[in-house]
């Protein structure tokens, strides 16, 4: 039996039905039931009105409010390297970098420098 797959969603919708609303994040499960387990969990939507996915919201509803809710920390824009580094102007060119790096390395591996 596989275990629990979830898949996160964070999106704002951009159907043309919604005009790009902002949709709050929500969080997908696929729970692996034997037919066993499915036949059960039907019948209890069915003796209660309800779908099989409100019997298990229904369940884990306890779990949830037990756990104190945590804001996320609030996220801020990051500039960019390229943002913070443009005060310094352009980056050498390769012509510059490999004369910088011929001069660095013309002498290593003398012996007769100090």
């Amino acid at each position: 039996m596989e275990g629990i797959r979830w898949t996160r969603h964070d999106s704002v919708e951009s159907g043309w039905y919604d005009e790009g609303r902002e949709v709050a994040p929500t969080m997908n499960l696929t729970l692996p039931l034997t037919p066993a387990e499915e036949a059960k969990l039907l019948a209890k939507a069915r003796a209660a009105g309800t779908t099989p996915e409100q019997v298990v919201r229904q369940a884990i509803e306890p779990i949830l409010t037990s756990i104190p809710d945590q804001v996320p920390p609030v996220k801020t824009a990051k500039k960019s390297l390229l943002g913070i580094w443009s005060q310094y102007g352009p980056g050498p060119s390769e012509e510059e970098i490999d004369q910088n790096r011929g001069e660095m390395f013309s002498t290593f591996g003398r012996d007769d420098i100090a």
